[in-house]
């Protein structure tokens, strides 16, 4: 979690505001030149967003591997699938 956090003068002051404690984990994988992109591992503490529902997002769709853990760590399981699912197709071709 970040040491600070950086809101507005006017945000500190609203009544009821609370600073936003979300955190996720983003894996990231390329080859050096940058030609060469691999589907991002993204893990976050929540398997269901609010706001994929309302806009209805659908995870499959999105542009990176989307993956659930209440601390939003990448846990040897969710890596793994990810060497399988995708970094392995990935690199084969």
């Amino acid at each position: 979690m970040p040491r600070r956090t950086f809101i507005t003068v006017e945000e500190k002051s609203l009544h009821g505001h609370k600073a936003i404690k979300d955190r996720l984990t983003l894996a990231l994988c390329a080859n050096a030149i940058g030609d060469f992109k691999i589907k991002p591992l993204l893990v976050f503490h929540s398997e269901n967003l609010r706001s994929f529902k309302a806009y209805k997002v659908m995870k499959e769709k999105l542009q990176v591997q989307w993956r659930a853990n209440s601390k939003a760590w990448v846990i040897h399981q969710f890596f793994i699938e990810w060497m399988n699912i995708v970094f392995g197709p990935s690199v084969k071709k």
